[in-house]
């Protein structure tokens, strides 16, 4: 009878390079053949050389509105529990308070914002299909959000139920300098 041999596992002390090509499957001349992982699915590589298993996600419940759904933070003070996504959908806007914090995480005092046992929401002029072009900035409680086809807008959170959402003029009218008199004199001798 033939020598059987069991078969052979490798260790691999660094994952740092993270998931090897296919490509490589049969490179072990590589150094970087001996840091990796052959399929890494749910992980992440740590910057130690480990793996992780990645964050799960939290389900916060379903737009009023079906479709593209575009999502941003809005943190108002995270230090005591008011943090904020906003969920934009075609020409409409909801909120979802304390989204999976440390304080609230998967608790009753978190998900969509409700007014009377409905979503609490505001109706906004933007589209689905400029949902993913829109930018935004942050100052305090008002958030500015522009787009290059709608007047920039301001968002102003008074209370959880209470948002405004109001357009910027930025038209100062300039007014022409006015000319009264004007006199003119001959050249100067010499």
């Amino acid at each position: 009878m033939p020598d059987q041999q069991a078969p052979q596992s490798i260790i691999f002390n660094s994952l740092a390079t993270g998931e090897v090509s296919p490509a490589l499957y049969g490179r072990t001349d590589l150094a970087k053949f001996h840091s990796g992982a052959f399929t890494m699915r749910n992980f992440f590589v740590d910057y130690k050389g480990g793996a992780k298993s990645r964050p799960g996600t939290q389900f916060m419940g379903i737009p009023p509105l079906s479709g593209f759904a575009r999502l941003w933070p809005f943190k108002f003070s995270a230090a005591i529990g008011q943090t904020y996504i906003l969920v934009f959908v075609n020409l409409g806007l909801y909120f979802i308070k304390n989204p999976g914090g440390l304080s609230y995480p998967n608790s009753s005092n978190s998900g969509f914002i409700q007014l009377s046992g409905s979503p609490y929401g505001l109706i906004t002029q933007y589209v689905e299909a400029d949902l993913r072009t829109l930018k935004f900035s942050q100052l305090e409680d008002t958030l500015t959000i522009t787009h290059p086809n709608y007047p920039r807008q301001l968002l102003t959170r008074i209370t959880d139920t209470n948002w405004t959402l109001t357009v910027v003029t930025d038209n100062i009218a300039i007014q022409p300098p006015a000319i009264s008199n004007i006199t003119t004199a001959g050249l100067p001798s010499g």
